[in-house]
């Protein structure tokens, strides 16, 4: 377990929702906040670029979480990987659980709100109209 204490910080993120609340939790990221991937890595990533952005989009999920890079990072809202202000998807993660940072370099595109090598933890609160996510960053 990893357990924050007076050594962290923490932001809000929020956004409005309309109708049922859609989430994913998912192991390996469709975007990684880390520049550097492995061949196998990549050609994963593009799969599922290719293969499941589109069910997220069209099933209008909220909010995938990420793992396995070992990195904070939260994407802009996205649909068909483009940034949409109005209903695209945030990306979330990537989740650690515990194991060592990968102190990667950034990647530097645009779909990206927030990134840093930190251990990190998400919480989430849904209410009727809106999901509030709560990152707790250890620094």
């Amino acid at each position: 377990f990893f357990f924050f204490n007076d050594t962290a910080t923490t932001e809000i993120y929020t956004e409005q929702i309309v109708g049922s609340v859609r989430c994913v939790q998912e192991t390996d990221p469709i975007y990684s906040g880390c520049e550097y991937r492995t061949q196998e890595e990549s050609e994963q990533m593009l799969e599922a670029i290719l293969n499941w952005v589109p069910v997220f989009d069209d099933y209008n999920v909220d909010t995938v979480f990420e793992n396995h890079v070992h990195a904070f990072k939260r994407t802009k809202p996205l649909k068909a990987s483009r940034y949409s202000p109005d209903n695209g998807t945030v990306y979330l993660g990537d989740g650690a659980w515990g194991a060592p940072i990968n102190n990667c370099k950034k990647d530097t595109s645009e779909i990206f709100e927030e990134q840093e090598s930190k251990h990190h933890a998400w919480i989430g609160r849904v209410y009727v109209d809106k999901i509030e996510y709560l990152s707790l960053i250890h620094i």
